[in-house]
């Protein structure tokens, strides 16, 4: 037996849960994903703690819709980081959903 492993299919959820649990439990793909992040690069920070990883947040004051992955960090330097994630994998976007992730982002700041 060979060391294959076959999906027979993966869907958003999956996906966002995977995220979700490296996320929570592997500081080396925090300090990873946070390294891909322009605005974490941009600080120079030299490091962050995880505070909260959230799935599926909806009912934002006014904002209709939701956000797939809500993931807060604590920078050193004393900044709070807010990372929104939207997937997608056999979906299109809904109508304005682009221009309802900022106006959520903005409700956030």
């Amino acid at each position: 037996m060979d060391n294959t492993i076959f999906l027979t299919h993966v869907q958003e959820r999956d996906i966002d849960l995977l995220l979700i649990e490296e996320l929570w439990s592997n500081t080396d793909f925090q300090i990873w994903f946070l390294s891909k992040s322009i605005i974490f690069s941009q600080l120079e920070s030299k490091g962050a703690i995880l505070k909260n990883v959230s799935h599926s947040v909806s009912g934002l004051g006014k904002c209709k819709g939701e956000t797939d992955i809500l993931i807060d960090f604590q920078l050193y330097d004393g900044i709070r980081l807010r990372i929104m994630i939207e997937n997608k994998i056999n979906a299109d976007f809904m109508p304005q959903q682009l221009e309802r992730y900022k106006e959520r982002g903005l409700l956030y700041k």
